[in-house]
């Protein structure tokens, strides 16, 4: 583009952005209007509009500006619209592996496991998307991985969103079975609920510091009496995906 087709005071703007991120304590009023060849009263309504939006910071004694949140919320928002690209990309590579299984990724919220993703033999052909779904927390498998692997804060605040007493359903009788299941879980380093039908297991998917980000889950899509090496496939397939993604950049909490 050439400059005189260029929006003047977006191009300002953008040039203020690049000065603040440069500066370590952030700029001064004077030394921004000095930096962009502006009058201060021009450098001002600059600096105020791009605070009002949350791209700049207004700090005090001295008045200085430096960058604000807005911009690392851009950034999460660019790292999250990549990793999906590849969480799309590994969902529906399961689904072509286990061919008759329903796979679901989902994503911790505040308090909730909601579903990301999910694909099923009922429509081959499409990525469905859920926003705002939940998944069982007893008696589903991404929500009993959820239970084996997320922070103990986390996993307090599931269970009392869901007490076990109202939602255990017919899979367990105690909780200590409960209990019991998941330490197993984190041994193995997956879940897999082989004893009720259908046939189901999930894996844990991790981010950066170790944080869960996501529960990658697959199962069968109607009850049958499948052979020990097409559940086997299904857990391999499951696991090493959940690994796959483990290892991509890692999307910000969805705290939705």
């Amino acid at each position: 583009m050439a400059h005189s087709d260029m929006v003047q005071s977006l191009a300002r703007g953008l040039d203020l952005l690049r000065l603040a991120a440069e500066s370590e304590h952030g700029l001064l009023l004077s030394e921004l209007a000095a930096r962009l060849q502006v009058r201060p009263p021009t450098a001002f309504n600059l600096a105020r509009t791009l605070v009002a939006k949350g791209f700049l910071e207004k700090t005090s004694r001295p008045v200085r500006y430096r960058l604000g949140p807005a911009v690392a919320e851009l950034a999460v928002l660019q790292h999250r619209r990549q990793w999906f690209r590849k969480a799309e990309m590994v969902v529906l590579e399961v689904f072509e592996a286990l061919s008759d299984a329903t796979v679901v990724l989902t994503e911790p919220t505040s308090d909730d496991l909601t579903v990301a993703l999910r694909m099923a033999p009922a429509r081959p052909g499409a990525l469905e998307r859920y926003p705002g779904r939940t998944m069982a927390p007893y008696t589903n498998a991404t929500g009993l991985c959820y239970l084996a692997f997320a922070p103990d804060a986390e996993c307090a605040a599931y269970r009392r969103r869901y007490p076990f007493v109202e939602n255990a359903g017919r899979l367990w009788k105690r909780e200590s079975e409960l209990e019991q299941f998941l330490a197993s879980a984190r041994e193995k380093g997956l879940v897999v609920v082989a004893d009720d039908a259908p046939f189901r297991t999930a894996a844990p998917v991790y981010g950066p510091g170790n944080q869960l980000v996501a529960v990658l889950g697959a199962s069968f899509s109607h009850d049958q009496s499948a052979a020990a090496a097409r559940k086997e496939q299904m857990r391999r397939t499951v696991t090493a995906a959940a690994r796959r993604l483990s290892s991509s950049p890692a999307p910000g909490r969805n705290e939705g």
